[in-house]
């Protein structure tokens, strides 16, 4: 930097004898004295660049109790936030442990967004097992008293596009009663809808006890059996085996598939003395999927306790680094916390998050994502 100039003013030769300090004295240096913004500044930038993670860039730690006791009976956790911050534990630390409300959406396109139809959907398939509804023609009249809802609240979009919208909605909920009774091949004697749940809890040989709370989207009790449900309104392909899904067919998805073990737990504790079986369903695919193969003791939980590990373990650590790998635009192409994301997040990711051991447990759940994260429809509301 010594170039034998002379500097202009006051701030040349303060910055001229900063950048000779590097990061040595710097919290003392006369240039910076009483301007605690600026050392945390120039402290944040020579961690950044640094070679392991820290408290600027998702290490944060674990001195408090909301990260430290992360599904601990106090702070029960949900299998959608497992998800979350198996996808990306910075998206996990901004929306669950600081509790970061998502900025709006300014790129509204003129339609309904994937979150809002997907929780749209799910009253109305609510509201259909609550009010005992056994027909297509009763079912579609409860989707368009909900329709009317949602054009009230303003989140339908363009009305062309919204007829359109409902009209599919329609015909997906009314194909899916009678694909519903076959798959049942029963009536059961008794169907809950949001069934909530709190306090279930998992034990883990490494770490113990880990207490749960959610709701399960659908409960038949058929004799001795019981069948849960989780509604899915996006693409079965997020959750089956193929390019985008978990490798063998209905696992965990290195850990952003964690529901039905989870919901299968809970249901036995609610039926101790019934069968198990726990399945994603596709009410609105044109093939009216069910899991053929659910989750019960024996299918579909390969890996969980040892993911379930990983996850909790390494966020009661303060480990969330953001993590911008997955599809084609990474995990961050559908976050709401894209713009809030450091813009540099893939050179900290590439130079660190692969390096640093503190990451490790993370990139042993597969890295780059096992399956696409497109699925944001999913309904969140099991905390």
């Amino acid at each position: 930097f010594d170039t034998g100039a002379s500097p202009a003013d006051v701030l040349d030769y303060n910055l001229m004898h900063l950048l000779r300090e590097g990061k040595a004295g710097l919290a003392s240096h006369p240039a910076l004295s009483g301007d605690l913004r600026g050392v945390r500044a120039l402290a944040a930038r020579a961690a950044r660049w640094g070679a392991t993670l820290t408290e600027w860039d998702g290490n944060v730690g674990s001195e408090s109790e909301r990260i430290s006791g992360i599904g601990d009976a106090a702070r029960p956790t949900s299998p959608s936030a497992l998800e979350t911050w198996a996808t990306c534990p910075y998206r996990y630390f901004l929306s669950r442990a600081l509790r970061v409300n998502a900025p709006p959406d300014v790129g509204d396109d003129g339609q309904i967004s994937a979150l809002d139809r997907g929780s749209l959907v799910h009253r109305i398939l609510e509201e259909f097992v609550k009010s005992g509804g056994q027909s297509a023609d009763h079912m579609v009249k409860l989707a368009d008293a909900q329709f009317a809802l949602a054009e009230k609240s303003g989140i339908t979009g363009h009305s062309l596009l919204w007829d359109l919208e409902k009209e599919a909605i329609r015909d997906g909920l009314a194909g899916f009663v009678g694909a519903e009774a076959d798959w049942l091949d029963a009536t059961p004697l008794e169907s809950r809808a949001e069934l909530t749940f709190d306090g279930v809890t998992i034990n883990l040989a490494e770490i113990g006890e880990v207490s749960f709370r959610g709701k399960i989207d659908r409960v038949d009790v058929l004799g001795n059996e019981v069948r849960v449900r989780d509604f899915k309104t996006g693409s079965p392909a997020n959750y089956f085996a193929g390019p985008r899904g978990g490798q063998p067919p209905y696992t965990i998805a290195n850990g952003r598939a964690m529901q039905l073990p989870v919901y299968a737990a809970a249901a036995k504790a609610l039926f101790p003395d019934a069968s198990i079986s726990a399945s994603y369903c596709f009410p609105l695919h044109e093939q009216r999927i069910f899991d053929p193969r659910p989750y019960n003791d024996e299918v579909g939980s390969e890996g969980f306790a040892e993911t379930l590990t990983k996850i909790i373990s390494t966020a009661r650590a303060g480990v969330f680094p953001a993590t911008p790998e997955g599809s084609e635009y990474g995990n961050c192409r559908y976050c709401d916390f894209n713009r809030l994301c450091p813009s540099r997040r893939m050179q900290i990711w590439e130079r660190k998050g692969r390096r640093d051991p503190a990451v490790q447990p993370y990139n042993e759940l597969g890295g780059k994502a096992a399956i696409d994260t497109n699925y944001s429809d999913t309904n969140d509301s099991d905390d």
